[in-house]
C-alpha cells in the first residue's frame, strides 16, 4: 500500500540518484571539473593559493655568499558556499489512487520529479556561466510602458517564467518574440536599464560563474587584482565585449597562449553554438575540416590544436557578438557543502502544505549547497566580443 512513507522512500530510494546524476552529466562545466568538499570548513570555503615565488635563487661565485634565503608566497581565498532549491508538490490524492501499486506511484511522480531534476540542472548550468548578480536580461535604454520591452539578450527567458524586473516587481514573460524582445502578461514601466532576474533572486545569491572568474578585474574569492597582494588573480581577456570583431584564428592562440604563459594548462574551449559556427566558417573558408570527437558524459566536440571546443546553450550571446571560454579544468571545481540531496533534516522528505494558501498537497525540497571557484585564476581565458554573422 502506497502511503506518505511509502513516498517519501520512493522519492529517496528511485529519484535522488538519477538527480544527482543528471546535475552533474548533463552539463559541460558539472561534468568535466572535480568536485570536492576537502576544503569546505564550516560555511565556509579556504583555499590556499601561491601568489609568488621563492626570490632565494641564484648564480654565485665560487666561495661566495649564497642567494638570501627566500619562501614560496601564499595568499588564502575565502568564500561561503550558495544554496540553490528546487521544490516539487504532490497531490493527495494522487497518493490514494496508486495506494496499491508502488509501480503507479512511481509512474505518477516521475515526470515531475524528472522535471524538477531538469529545471534544477538548467538553472544551475544557466549560473556558472551568468555569475553570481543573477542578472539574466537587462532592459534596454529608454524602456518603454508597454508589456513588450527591449532588453539586451532574451537566451536565458522562456515563456511563463516569472521574474523579478528591478524596481517593478515580480513579472511573468508571455512569449518570446525576438532576440532582444520579450512580451510580458501585463504592462510595465520601465525607463531603462533594469536589471531582471530570476524571481526572488539577489545580487551575489547565485553561484559563482564564468564571467566571474574569467575577467582581469573584479574581486572574487576575497581576492581584490587591483591591489598589489592579489594582483597575481587575473584571467586573461582578448576582445573588447560590445565592440564585435571577425572570429581570428590568431586571436584564440593568444588566448591559449596567453594563460599557459602563466602557467595553466587549456584543456578544453566552451562556446556558444553561434561561436562554434563562426570557427566552422573559418575553416570553411580555408578549405580545412576537423573531426568531431566524442568525450565523457555523452558530449561532442572539434579539436582546436588538439584542444577540445565544446558548445553550450547557456555560453553568452546576443543577436550581434559572442564570445569563447579557454579553461584549465584541474583549476576549477565545485566546492560543495553537501550534493543535492533532499530536505529533511525533520525526518521527512514530504510535507503538508499549510496555512492560508494550503492544500490537499505535499512538498518536497531539493537542496544543492555549493560554490563554483578556481585556485587559479591567470589558468584561463576568454576570447570576448566575437562578431556573429
Amino acid at each position: 500500500m502506497a502511503d506518505l512513507t511509502t513516498a517519501a522512500d520512493v522519492l529517496k530510494n528511485d529519484f535522488i540518484g538519477p538527480i544527482r546524476s543528471n546535475l552533474n552529466n548533463k552539463t559541460i562545466l558539472m561534468n568535466k571539473v572535480r568536485k570536492t568538499s576537502e576544503e569546505v570548513s564550516g560555511d565556509y570555503v579556504k583555499i590556499p593559493l601561491q601568489s609568488g615565488r621563492n626570490s632565494g635563487v641564484g648564480a654565485r661565485a665560487y666561495n661566495g655568499t649564497l642567494p638570501t634565503a627566500g619562501s614560496q608566497q601564499y595568499k588564502y581565498a575565502q568564500f561561503q558556499t550558495k544554496t540553490i532549491y528546487g521544490r516539487g508538490k504532490i497531490y493527495g490524492k494522487l497518493i490514494r489512487a496508486t495506494r496499491n501499486d508502488k509501480g503507479s506511484f512511481l509512474r505518477a511522480v516521475s515526470a515531475e520529479m524528472k522535471g524538477l531534476s531538469n529545471d534544477l540542472t538548467d538553472d544551475v548550468n544557466r549560473q556558472l556561466f551568468t555569475g553570481s548578480t543573477g542578472v539574466i536580461a537587462t532592459v534596454a535604454a529608454g524602456g518603454a510602458a508597454s508589456a513588450t520591452q527591449t532588453v539586451d539578450s532574451t537566451q536565458y527567458l522562456f515563456p511563463g517564467m516569472v521574474v523579478t524586473v528591478d524596481g517593478i516587481g515580480d513579472r511573468t514573460v508571455s512569449s518570446i518574440t525576438s532576440e532582444t524582445v520579450v512580451v510580458f502578461t501585463a504592462t510595465i514601466t520601465t525607463s531603462g536599464a533594469e536589471v531582471i532576474r530570476r524571481q526572488g533572486v539577489a545580487t551575489a545569491q547565485e553561484l559563482q560563474g564564468l564571467g566571474d572568474i574569467v575577467k582581469n578585474s573584479g574581486t572574487i574569492q576575497n581576492i581584490d587584482p587591483t591591489t598589489s597582494a592579489g594582483s597575481f588573480f587575473k584571467a586573461n581577456l582578448i576582445g573588447t565585449a560590445g565592440t564585435p570583431a571577425p572570429l581570428d584564428e590568431m586571436d584564440m592562440e593568444q588566448a591559449i597562449d596567453a594563460a599557459e604563459e602563466k602557467g595553466g594548462e587549456v584543456d578544453y574551449i566552451i562556446t556558444s553554438y553561434a561561436g562554434r559556427r563562426e570557427y566552422y566558417k573559418l575553416l570553411q573558408g580555408q578549405k580545412r575540416f576537423t573531426d568531431t570527437v566524442n568525450l565523457k558524459g555523452g558530449f561532442s566536440a572539434v579539436m582546436v590544436n588538439d584542444i577540445a571546443l565544446v558548445v553550450d546553450k547557456h555560453c553568452p550571446r546576443s543577436s550581434s557578438e559572442t564570445r569563447m571560454y579557454f579553461l584549465s579544468s584541474k583549476n576549477l571545481a565545485h566546492y560543495r557543502m553537501c550534493d543535492v540531496e533532499w530536505m529533511d533534516q525533520d525526518g521527512a522528505i514530504l510535507a503538508r502544505i499549510v496555512g492560508s494558501g494550503g492544500e490537499e498537497a505535499y512538498e518536497c525540497t531539493l537542496v544543492y549547497d555549493a560554490e563554483f571557484a578556481t585556485d587559479f585564476r591567470a589558468a584561463h581565458s576568454a576570447l570576448v566580443g566575437i562578431a556573429v554573422t
